[in-house]
């Protein structure tokens, strides 16, 4: 058997191996049998298949000797950014809700769980949302399960299970890596080598993947599926390789585990296959086949299944689609969200990217380059977030919406433009280009070294040692300094304290408190009044003292009734100092 293959088809092998890890991965999620053994074993086999295909065909190096510099690059730029980057595991927001998902399931090898803690607090809020426990909700027996998409939490367990917690980083590290190389081989589909280098250059260097790329949000993983997905459609639309037309479908059903955008993005492909007439039938004789066959109706087997499993998940993005839609029918709050996402993306230096691909759509019409607008069309459902972002209005945090669809579209559409434009002033290329790679670098460079929440898992294990296994400890939001960032989640999956996060003192009454051997409530100075005002403040007894050293941004939330009234002005890191008491409760 020949092992000959040619660029292409090496870069297809190479996201497939990634994309039977995700599918073995989600598989075993969704059955409840989630062990990290079965995905070394895979691990093992797989990345010796690799390396034998690579071996046999070391002669692609050479010869694509450009191209293996783009590699070389991208495999430094990720591992210097890795180095600035705290796992991202605190309570609050959706990153700390992913990686405690993913932690649990690697732990339970399931998605639900429970611990004494959870089950006291069911006992008072009942099914539904777990408001002690953000990210999560109560089923009808009093286990917690993730309201977030698995795709990207079986991604994350499957590194973790393997690595421990430096899995996490690894997991966002193997796909920004892998959306570099495929977007650099997606622009050179449509543009030279040269300007190719331009729009990989220009993403390299955007604020936007560098900052995500250090927290553990879906967006990474959805970097990679979309442009595998993208460049495999471009290379069949282009020379019919039924390996890249199977190749692209796969990753946007993938894709639809991990993002809802992804069953819209798969329905636009179809479609774009369809009209054209011959793409059509080498379409229809790819699904004729036994092993294609097989593959998409486990697939859509397993996603029919994934709605029962994580059906939380489908239940709010039902809700936030309906809410969006009311959102859209009201013209003035349109209005406002529309000129303050713009006025974001002015400050973040994303803006003129945007400005310029619209150009570039308009003028492909006007010159009748149809068939260069097929990525466009594809990712067109995402620039809907231009109209209405669907997300929180603080700054940077809502440029998660743009990340892995719409700002590097953005990116490779400018470069398109200009490349199309000057194609006999190259001076003006040049100077552009470097023009707009200068204004990226101000955004970059200051925000590359950034480490939020240095040193806080070291001081969380500090103060686990202040507490037994057995004992309940009642987290106030703002313990470690921000809501954000809690250590309430740590606290119990990596240290194995009953903690939870505290906001009603009334819940309190409601507990058996008996079935703990103490209580104990952390609280932060600045609000030590409002529970000694409280019916607890009669209860708290002083055990000690605790400071907590850590690193953040000064963001600037924008008004969520009103953002347009918000500062725009660009976050700071600074040094951030809590002091809190531990309180004993009688």
């Amino acid at each position: 058997m020949k092992f000959n293959f040619g660029k292409n088809q090496l870069l297809a092998i190479l996201g497939l191996f990634w994309l039977g890890l995700l599918f073995l991965s989600l598989l075993m999620t969704i059955i409840g049998l989630f062990y990290g053994q079965i995905l070394t074993a895979y691990l093992i086999l797989g990345s010796a298949v690799l390396f034998f295909i690579f071996g046999k065909n070391w002669r692609f190096f050479y010869k694509h000797a450009k191209f293996s510099v783009i590699i070389i690059i991208s495999l430094l730029f990720v591992y210097i950014l890795s180095s600035f980057v705290s796992p991202t595991i605190f309570s609050g927001r959706d990153q700390g809700s992913f990686s405690e998902a993913a932690i649990r399931l690697s732990q339970k090898h399931q998605l639900k769980f429970s611990f004494p803690a959870s089950r006291e607090f069911f006992n008072i809020y009942g099914p539904g949302k777990a408001l002690n426990f953000p990210g999560f909700n109560y089923t009808a027996d009093g286990q917690l399960i993730t309201h977030f998409p698995i795709g990207y939490i079986s991604w994350l367990a499957s590194f973790y299970s393997i690595f421990g917690l430096s899995g996490l980083v690894l997991a966002n590290g193997i796909t920004l890596f892998l959306f570099l190389i495929f977007f650099f081989s997606f622009s050179r589909i449509y543009l030279k080598t040269y300007p190719s280098f331009v729009a990989w250059l220009l993403v390299l260097t955007s604020f936007v993947f560098s900052w995500f790329f250090k927290f553990t949000l879906s967006e990474n993983l959805a970097l990679f599926l979309f442009w595998f997905g993208l460049w495999n459609f471009s290379i069949f639309m282009e020379r019919k390789h039924t390996l890249h037309l199977s190749s692209a479908l796969l990753s946007f059903l993938f894709l639809a585990f991990t993002r809802i955008e992804g069953l819209a993005f798969l329905a636009i492909a179809i479609f774009l296959i369809r009209i054209k007439q011959k793409s059509w039938n080498d379409f229809g004789n790819i699904l004729r086949k036994k092993w294609m066959a097989v593959a998409f109706a486990s697939l859509i087997v397993l996603y029919l299944f994934s709605f029962n499993v994580n059906y939380p998940f489908y239940l709010n993005a039902l809700k936030g689609l309906f809410g969006s839609l009311a959102n859209t029918t009201t013209p003035s709050g349109n209005i406002f969200s529309f000129f303050y996402v713009f006025k974001v993306l002015f400050v973040y230096a994303i803006f003129d990217f945007v400005i310029i691909a619209f150009i570039a759509l308009f003028y492909a019409l006007k010159n009748k380059h149809y068939e260069n607008l097929f990525p466009l069309l594809i990712s067109s459902p995402a620039f809907l977030y231009l109209i209405n972002p669907s997300i929180s209005s603080d700054h940077p945090w809502m440029l998660r919406r743009f990340v892995f669809t719409i700002v590097p579209v953005s990116i490779f559409y400018s470069v398109w433009l200009l490349d199309k434009f000057f194609e006999r002033k190259r001076i003006f290329f040049h100077f552009l280009s470097l023009a707009l790679l200068i204004i990226n670098l101000f955004i970059f460079i200051p925000y590359f070294p950034v480490k939020e929440n240095q040193n806080l898992l070291a001081q969380t294990e500090e103060m686990s040692r202040h507490f037994s296994s057995s004992d309940l400890v009642l987290m106030d939001r703002e313990a470690s300094g921000s809501g954000w960032s809690m250590m309430a989640g740590p606290l119990n999956f990596l240290y194995g304290k009953q903690a939870v996060y505290f906001f009603n003192s009334k819940d309190l009454e409601k507990i058996k408190l008996s079935r703990f051997s103490n209580v104990y409530l952390v609280v932060p100075d600045k609000n030590i009044e409002l529970y000694e005002k409280s019916p607890l403040g009669e209860k708290m007894y002083f055990q000690r003292e605790y400071r907590i050293e850590t690193t953040s941004l000064n963001i600037k939330s924008g008004e969520k009734d009103k953002p347009q009234n918000s500062d725009l002005s660009l976050p700071e890191s600074q040094k951030t100092i809590i002091y809190g008491k531990i309180y004993m409760i009688k």
